[in-house]
């Protein structure tokens, strides 16, 4: 299967280069001691027991190494993930909460299913709909509504159900009956955590404030002072399960899928082609797809919970000097080591250190600096990121994602809609043409009005285009001296029914003003159009130029062609 075809390139690629397959599981052992508290702590976001976020560790990193085309993505649970799934299964088991596990398990099966589609029916260019400013938005949001859905663990509070605002709401109300012993120690492990990520970053702080924390429950004797812990884990490797669910269940479980799937491939896709970019090598985005495919189905399976592309294990692989997912192999390796004869060391694990180490891990995604560089650039994208930031904490994660999304097409279509007709002039001395409003030493040709269409011409900007190309008439046909209208369509790449019908109105138009109208710059497929509708002949030959400055020595040379047409007569 085409999907696995990484693994024969491995031994001949890679069992050539000692160094760099050394270097590679090394980093895939660093890259184990960041993920392994940080998917127990995620399997504590979706609502899960914290072996599932260990299994799908183990299991996403493994499938995804075979089978993905990025060299440095780490495939494992994430926090945006994570949150989606708790959400997703929360809303499905209002009244029978007893079958939250097995719905969730449902929601990955189909999730993993609908991304393996996607990738057969290559469906990966559907990821270039979600900007990256609603991207980053978005996860700016989840690290918002992951914080705040951490701190009552972090402090020892009672975590009632509810949006991150609701939540917060409740927190400050409940300030007063924080455990002061859970606070201590979360706030303390979230200092270091701090601390070292600063100061020395290489030092796996996650394993650091683990062991930390184990030990200080234990001499400290915190089971006393009501400090919460995360209890037996169970020790062996995952079983197959297949889960049954009803078929009205099923059918509710597809969009909740389907926004996971979303999720899982926007977060993933994102942080893939960054690395790509960085290193300088190819993605193949439907191949991401069959991968987190796979990964999912296999996580599903497994009993474990979804699997993407995350940016903090990734940006970790790399800078512990991964070069291929030989790494990933390796991490996959110590995470089954953990699951077999380690697990018992987490018992006396405490809730508040785990908490602490899922706010440090998801820090990173709040960017303010990348909103700051949105509003200085003033491109319209500052208010989807914004709209994405604050719906995923108000409204969940897949109605944030949804409603940034819809604002972003909401914003392009706007863009497009509002037609930009500048009118143009030749900068003196040169062949050059541009805007007159912002060269005021360009010159206009006298007999001649010369446009450009500044944004694509389509059914949505016909009529507006329209409205401006007529302001552009001269309005007393007795005393101008106006004979031609020459229209620039160099960024028009097709045209549709309703504009060309508009170019023939306002042919009409310019032709009772007295004046002729070509055209410069035409696209081939604009050209065909032309022809196919039988303008071009309503046109007459002479009315099509390569460029403006042909069109302006054309007419400039034979004052012939500057004499009006009459309504609705061909051009000879």
């Amino acid at each position: 299967m085409s999907a696995f075809r990484n693994l024969t390139t491995w031994f001949t690629a890679r069992a050539m280069s000692p160094k760099n397959t050394l270097g590679d599981a090394l980093a895939g052992i660093a890259v184990a001691g960041l993920l392994i508290p940080e998917s127990m702590g995620y399997a504590n976001i979706a609502g899960l027991p914290a072996q599932s976020g260990l299994y799908a560790t183990a299991i996403g990193l493994f499938v995804y190494a075979f089978s993905g085309s990025s060299k440095h993505l780490v495939v494992s649970p994430t926090s945006s993930s994570a949150a989606t799934l708790a959400a997703a299964t929360l809303a499905l088991t209002v009244s029978r909460p007893e079958n939250y596990t097995t719905l969730a398990m449902a929601i990955v099966l189909v999730c993993g299913a609908m991304l393996l589609v996607a990738g057969f029916l290559r469906l990966g260019f559907l990821s270039e709909f979600i900007s990256k400013p609603v991207l980053n938005g978005f996860v700016f949001g989840i690290a918002v509504s992951i914080t705040i859905k951490q701190i009552p663990k972090l402090m020892g509070i009672e975590s009632p159900h509810g949006n991150a605002l609701w939540l917060l709401l409740h927190v400050l109300t409940e300030l007063p009956a924080a455990n002061p012993w859970a606070s201590a120690v979360g706030i303390a492990a979230l200092l270091i955590l701090t601390g070292l990520k600063r100061f020395a970053p290489r030092i796996p702080g996650a394993i650091i404030v683990l062991t930390m924390g184990i030990m200080v429950y234990r001499y400290l004797n915190l089971a006393q002072h009501g400090v919460a812990i995360v209890g037996t884990i169970p020790a062996g490797l995952p079983q197959p399960r297949f889960f049954l669910v009803a078929w009205n269940e099923w059918a509710a479980v597809l969009p909740a899928a389907l926004g996971m799937a979303l999720v899982v491939y926007a977060e993933s896709i994102g942080s893939a082609r960054t690395f790509a970019a960085k290193h300088g090598y190819a993605i193949d985005s439907s191949q991401e797809l069959k991968a987190l495919g796979l990964a999912n189905l296999g996580s599903a399976f497994f009993q474990s919970m979804p699997v993407g592309g995350g940016t903090s294990g990734s940006a970790a692989s790399e800078s512990a000097g991964a070069r291929s997912q030989v790494s990933s192999v390796c991490a996959s390796l110590m995470v089954l080591i953990t699951l077999i004869w380690l697990t018992p060391l987490f018992h006396d694990l405490p809730e508040p250190v785990l908490a602490a180490i899922v706010i440090h891990a998801v820090a990173h995604l709040a960017n303010i600096g990348e909103l700051r560089r949105y509003a200085m650039l003033k491109t319209g994208e500052l208010p989807p990121a914004l709209t994405a930031l604050t719906a995923v904490p108000l409204f969940g994660i897949l109605p944030g994602l949804l409603l940034s999304m819809g604002l972003t097409l909401v914003v392009l279509l706007r863009d497009l809609i509002n037609s930009h007709v500048v009118e143009l002039g030749r900068i003196p001395g040169t062949r050059d043409f541009v805007d007159c409003s912002r060269h005021p030493e360009a010159e206009r040709t006298p007999g001649l009005i010369l446009v450009r269409l500044d944004k694509p011409l389509f059914f949505a900007s016909a009529n507006r285009v329209h409205s401006e190309l007529g302001k552009l008439l001269p309005g007393d046909t007795s005393t101008h001296v106006t004979k031609a209208f020459v229209i620039s369509m160099e960024l028009a790449p097709s045209l549709d029914v309703t504009s060309i019908d508009m170019l023939r109105e306002f042919r009409n138009e310019a032709a009772h003003r007295g004046l002729t109208l070509s055209f410069a710059r035409l696209k081939d497929e604009v050209l065909d159009v032309f022809e196919r509708s039988g303008f071009k002949a309503e046109l007459g030959d002479g009315r099509i130029f390569w460029s403006v400055d042909d069109a302006v020595a054309k007419f400039s040379k034979d004052s012939s062609t500057l004499q009006p047409e009459t309504e609705n007569a061909p051009l000879s």
